[in-house]
């Protein structure tokens, strides 16, 4: 008689499931897909990896895989095939990667980012001519905004204290995937009205959330009426009305005329002794 005993080797399903940190892919970085491989100590199991995703809903089953080796129960682990986004560390564009669970209770494996952030600068310019007409304002408000509303983040006073400038910190750098477009606005007072008149300032901003933003102020001060032109000198007048004043001996046109009337004098005179001498 043959006696022959059968023993079929235990076997285990071993669950994997896909657990992501990242904001609900706030930086749109997340990966289509991931894969996974079974572990038996150090070296890959016998068994193919898994590609876990959405069709799947990131996760997966090893089937029949052995529960002992050499008596002995099998430790199995998980690791996570790393990529130029799965790289195991959090950091811009990447991943860090936990795995938690056994084979008894099923796999985790944990993906984490922490979405990005950036630091956004603001400065203010004013092109007032040195505040000439003394109407600068103590100081401005501006404010954050995402497209037409106003960012979560709180406005910033600028004035001489803090050099005009400020900085909003740790701002998200993406919102659904995309790189936030922010803008900044000034406060509107009434001297800060948008226009450029009198007792007023007009706003513009320049500049973007990578390189800062830069609130020029721009007045335009009073324009000063001309001075009136300097009157010319009258020429002095004659003390004595009834005495014909003198002609001044300096002057060549004087002397000319005072020699004119010599000469007349004399041929007058002359005129009038020939005259007499006819006569006698």
């Amino acid at each position: 008689f043959v006696v022959k005993n059968t023993h079929t080797p235990e076997t285990i399903e071993i669950e994997v499931s896909k657990d992501w940190d990242d904001a609900d892919d706030n930086d749109g970085i997340r990966p289509a897909s991931v894969e996974v491989q079974l572990y038996a100590g150090e070296e890959p199991a016998d068994a193919a990896p898994i590609t876990l995703n959405e069709s799947n809903q990131w996760t997966g089953t090893w089937n029949d895989i052995p529960k002992y080796a050499e008596g002995e129960e099998v430790e199995y682990t998980v690791k996570e095939t790393e990529t130029g986004v799965i790289t195991g560390e959090d950091g811009p564009g990447t991943y860090a990667y936990e795995v938690s669970g056994s084979a008894a209770d099923g796999f985790v494996v944990k993906n984490t980012h922490t979405p990005e952030t950036i630091n956004i600068e603001v400065s203010k310019e004013w092109a007032d001519k040195e505040d000439k007409d003394g109407i600068r304002p103590a100081s401005v408000e501006v404010q954050l905004y995402v497209g037409e509303e106003p960012a979560d983040a709180a406005p910033i006073t600028l004035n001489e204290s803090n050099q005009w400038t400020g900085v909003w910190e740790d701002m998200p750098k993406y919102a659904d995937g995309k790189e936030i477009e922010y803008t900044v606005k000034e406060t509107e007072t009434d001297v800060i009205t948008g226009k450029d008149g009198e007792g007023t300032y007009a706003s513009e901003v320049t500049g973007s959330a990578a390189d800062g933003f830069t609130v020029t102020n721009t007045h335009t001060p009073k324009t000063e009426p001309p001075a009136p032109p300097t009157p010319p000198t009258p020429p002095e007048d004659n003390p004595d009305p009834e005495k014909p004043a003198s002609p001044k001996t300096g002057d060549p046109a004087d002397m000319g005329l005072l020699i004119a009337l010599m000469l007349l004098s004399a041929g007058a005179l002359c005129s009038t002794l020939a005259y007499e001498r006819r006569r006698k």
